[in-house]
């Protein structure tokens, strides 16, 4: 149900409710790939560069790993 809740407050513009929302789910399930996917198109909407470079590093890190 999490990431409907996000698609909804990310149309409304409510993008700080949505990034709160991804980024605890993502700190309490770190290998929820669809929560990181989710992360990681919010920062690069927003520009956050800095935010997504550890979750691309650990998306190759889990495809190199062969977790994907």
């Amino acid at each position: 149900m999490l990431l409907p809740c996000v698609k909804a407050e990310l149309a409304l513009g409510r993008t700080a409710d949505a990034r709160r929302r991804l980024e605890a789910a993502a700190e309490a399930r770190p290998d929820d790939l669809p929560v990181r996917d989710a992360l990681m198109r919010l920062y690069q909407a927003v520009g956050d560069r800095a935010a997504l470079a550890p979750l691309i590093d650990a998306s190759y890190a889990d495809w190199n790993g062969g977790k994907v």
